[in-house]
């Protein structure tokens, strides 16, 4: 019987950990750095730091980016110890809001071909939403059509500021907006050139 007791327990504690690894998302968090978002930009490191970093699971795998015209990955590691938690917030903080022009495009055309979901990640994205071409030609904010079918939604968290995030409460169907990353992905690599 004790026999028993114990395989049975022991079946328990291994699915138990074994549903904890499915659990564990990578973090990708875009940040930014554009000059309009200078004001406040201090809050926004904050926000990184306090309720995005700090609220990690030892074990994941965290992905940082700044992003202006183009998206800069600067970490990319698993958080192991406090101390891999310090160095990924310091350079949070090393970040300054000083580049040019925003694109969102070049994240909405990452996330598709990463394949990057609310089912295999989670996506925050710091901005305030404000979208400058390079010869100026273009000016706008971002609306939620903005995101067409990623699954992405906005919450203000500062004055001006937006976290746009996956929703948690959707399943996914990409088949409708592959055409449209794919003619962005065209779009950027001949503005590459």
């Amino acid at each position: 019987m004790k026999r028993i007791i114990l395989i049975l327990i022991n079946i328990f504690l291994l699915g138990f950990c074994f549903s904890q690894d499915l659990d564990n998302k990578d973090v990708f968090v875009f940040i930014d750095i554009s000059g309009s978002m200078y004001s406040d930009f201090e809050k926004v490191k904050d926000y990184v730091n306090y309720h995005i970093i700090d609220n990690i699971d030892p074990g994941t795998r965290l992905v940082l980016f700044k992003f202006y015209e183009k998206n800069v990955c600067f970490y990319d590691g698993i958080m192991e110890n406090e101390l891999s938690f310090q160095y990924a917030k310091s350079l949070v903080n090393s970040l300054k809001a000083n580049g040019p022009w925003t694109n969102l495009d070049n994240i909405k055309i990452y996330l598709q071909e990463n394949k990057l979901s609310v089912e295999n990640s989670r996506i925050y994205i710091l901005s305030d939403g404000f979208i400058q071409e390079k010869d100026f030609a273009n000016e706008y904010y971002v609306t939620d059509e903005f995101w067409n079918g990623l699954g992405i939604v906005s919450e203000r968290i500062y004055d001006k500021f937006y976290l746009y995030k996956f929703d948690e409460n959707i399943t996914l169907n990409r088949s409708n907006i592959t055409q449209e990353i794919d003619e962005l992905s065209k779009y950027n690599r001949l503005c590459q050139i």
